[in-house]
Formats: structure tokens, C-alpha cells, sequence
């Protein structure tokens, strides 16, 4: 059976929708302005613009929480490492698999996935920003700002804007 286009092998199915195509729309987007081709852009923007940029918002997002918890946003040796160990990982993909779990996502192999993080990085920044600058923050984070990110992560990973939908309920 053929629906809009989309083969489906159910009876009157549903339209096709790409549930995380923001990434690569974003990509197509950087190198329309660029005028260069978009695999040459996918290949140049990731080592370039988009890792240096996840690897800073880690920094920041990294040193306000410490100054949330501790008097200081300065950060040491230790949680450099800490930050180190997050980028790369704790747990192999096979201690996960020994362990029955199979959730291993991994930023440097999918796209989706660190753009993901990004936009979740620059969610956190903002609030914070917000918080210290606005007061009726608030009203403007629950209506305005949390649906807007539930509705960009769905779209550049569908898990990511599950996650944090589920998160922001509490």
C-alpha cells in the first residue's frame, strides 16, 4: 500500500513524518548560506563549528552549576576530568550490553544527537540567564520557552524531547 507517496504495509496509514530531521534541516540551512555543498558543509561543520560549541556550553553549563552548589564557578582539575569522562563516556558499549541495558548514543556518531545536547545546553544557559535578570521568569519558562524546546528536541531527537516533556512535568 502507497500513502502520500510513503510505502506502508497498513490499510488508510498515516502520512510519513521524519521525527528528527531538524538536525539535518539545520545543516542544509548553514550550507545554503555558506553556497557550499551540504556534504561538504556536514563534513566541515561538526569539527568546526558544532563540537567546539557543545565543548564550551559543557564549560558553561558545567561552572554554573558549581556555582549553584558552592560559592565559586571556577573549575578544577577534577571536574575537568568529570566533563572529560561525560564526553566520552563512563560505561563501554559492552559493560551496557553485560548489564542489559542497550541505550548507548554516542555524540561523535550521531548528529542528531549532539545537536540535541547543544540545544539542551543552550536551554539551560538561558534559563539561568533568565532567572538572575526576570522575575516573572517563571510564566515565561513554562509557556513560552519549555514548549517551544519540547517541540525543537522532538524534532532533533525524538527521545531527547521525550525526556525532557517527562522531566518538565516535575
Amino acid at each position: 500500500n502507497v500513502t502520500n507517496g510513503y510505502p506502508s504495509i497498513q490499510q488508510n496509514a498515516p502520512f510519513f513524518l521524519s521525527y528528527h530531521c531538524l538536525s539535518h534541516y539545520l545543516i542544509a540551512v548553514i550550507s545554503q548560506l555558506l553556497i557550499i555543498p551540504c556534504f561538504v558543509a556536514y563534513n566541515y561543520l561538526f569539527p568546526i563549528i558544532f563540537i567546539p560549541l557543545f565543548l564550551y556550553l559543557m564549560q558553561k553549563v558545567a561552572s554554573i552549576g558549581k556555582s549553584f552548589f558552592s560559592r565559586t564557578s571556577e573549575l578544577s582539575f577534577i571536574d575537568y576530568i568529570v566533563l572529560i569522562g561525560a564526553c566520552c563516556g563512563f560505561v563501554t558499549k559492552q559493560q551496557q550490553l553485560n548489564l542489559g541495558c542497550n541505550i548507548y548514543v554516542n555524540i561523535y556518531n550521531s548528529e542528531s544527537c549532539l545537536l540535541a545536547i547543544i540545544i539542551l545546553l543552550l536551554y539551560f544557559c538561558l534559563i539561568n540567564k533568565g532567572y538572575r535578570k526576570i522575575r516573572s521568569f517563571d510564566n515565561i519558562n513554562l509557556f513560552v520557552l519549555i514548549p517551544i524546546f519540547i517541540l525543537v528536541l522532538s524534532y532533533t531527537k525524538i527521545s531527547f524531547g521525550v525526556i525532557f516533556a517527562l522531566g518538565t512535568r516535575y
